[in-house]
């Protein structure tokens, strides 16, 4: 994982310094007492979907086809506001029947801006430190990633401020875009629960490999 994103990543400074340190440090981990939630914000095409394989394809020999992760996007799996109810039903399921399976599991979920809040609900007992044991993952190792468009144009507005201001793009940190990021998230989707929020910087040309 480690060479995939020094090598492969490009323009993507936070990303590649955050990543690899905190899901090791969570993998690491003997016991950890909740799942590791992450959150990967910003425009289309500045590489989150690219960085989320690889990451699986890192921690699973099969990739996206192995047993122990599982994908979901929101706008194809659970469509139909109507049908929350089922949808948490089947959701807390492939959750169950999953962690069963594998001692560390994976679930991705693509479009994350527009789940529903209660499918969020059902993620609650396995994010949570002390959770009721009834609803304790059984596994000790559960990753949710969670990737999403949301509040692109804040993550640009301030890398814009901060490049005019005559930071360069590597000196720009989280603690720039965190406080701007934190709020707007929370208040938009109710992921107060998230562990960590990796800003997906707007690409620019030098980072774009040829093809």
């Amino acid at each position: 994982l480690e060479w995939d994103l020094n090598v492969r990543l490009h323009g993507q400074h936070l990303v590649r310094q955050l990543v690899l340190r905190t899901v090791r440090g969570y993998l690491e981990t003997p016991q950890p007492d909740k799942a590791l939630a992450l959150s990967f914000h910003g425009w289309s095409g500045t590489g989150k979907n690219f960085v989320a394989r690889m990451l699986v394809e890192n921690l699973y020999r099969d990739g996206l086809m192995s047993d122990c992760v599982r994908m979901f996007i929101a706008t194809f799996h659970f469509p139909h506001r109507k049908y929350v109810d089922l949808y948490k039903e089947q959701l807390m399921g492939q959750i169950r029947e999953t962690q069963q399976l594998c001692h560390q599991t994976l679930f991705i979920f693509d479009e994350a801006e527009k789940l529903h809040p209660g499918l969020l609900e059902v993620l609650g007992p396995h994010l949570e430190r002390r959770a009721p044991e009834g609803h304790r993952a059984k596994f000790a190792w559960t990753i949710f990633l969670f990737l999403s468009n949301l509040r692109g144009d804040i993550i640009n507005e301030v890398v814009l401020k901060l490049l005019k201001a005559g930071w360069s793009r590597e000196e720009i940190t989280m603690e720039h875009l965190e406080p701007h990021l934190q709020a707007e998230i929370v208040e938009t989707t109710g992921f107060s629960f998230l562990t960590t929020r990796w800003p997906h910087l707007d690409l620019p040309t030098s980072s774009v490999a040829p093809t």
